[in-house]
């Protein structure tokens, strides 16, 4: 979808979004500019959502081949465009929550407890769970 296709309440929202959270100092017309990619990320990939729904949603076992590739596709286009969306406006990449951080790293002895929330086993990162279990009494 094109940015000259928008509906102007959509062009409206976004233009306010990037107002809001825009971080990234910039001249008018690179604003002009910005504000336009922020737009185009923001809304190519809109089609892609809409399959995404209906493929999330659809009744049926097993998936249908549609859906299997509506899934795929909002990923590989869909995410790269958000990606780019939020370096538009803060002028670099989208940390990334689910990568291990230093204080998380796998221990490689059990911790001692010092508290009820202490874990009471080894911590291992996994890219697909919390990074730290916490173990309830």
């Amino acid at each position: 979808m094109t940015t000259a296709a928008n509906p102007p309440a959509l062009k409206v929202l976004l233009r306010r979004v990037y107002e809001d959270y825009a971080t990234k100092p910039a001249s008018a017309g690179e604003r002009a500019a910005r504000e336009y990619d922020f737009e185009f990320h923001m809304t190519d990939w809109m089609n892609d959502f809409v399959k995404l729904d209906w493929a999330m949603f659809q009744p049926g076992t097993p998936p249908s081949d549609e859906a299997v590739e509506a899934v795929y596709a909002f990923l590989v286009h869909a995410v790269p465009h958000l990606n780019a969306a939020y370096e538009t406006i803060h002028g670099e990449p989208v940390p990334n929550p689910f990568r291990p951080t230093p204080t998380l790293a796998f221990r490689s002895r059990p911790v001692e407890p010092d508290s009820e929330t202490e874990p009471t086993e080894p911590i291992a990162p996994l890219p697909h769970k919390r990074r730290r279990t916490v173990v309830k009494k």
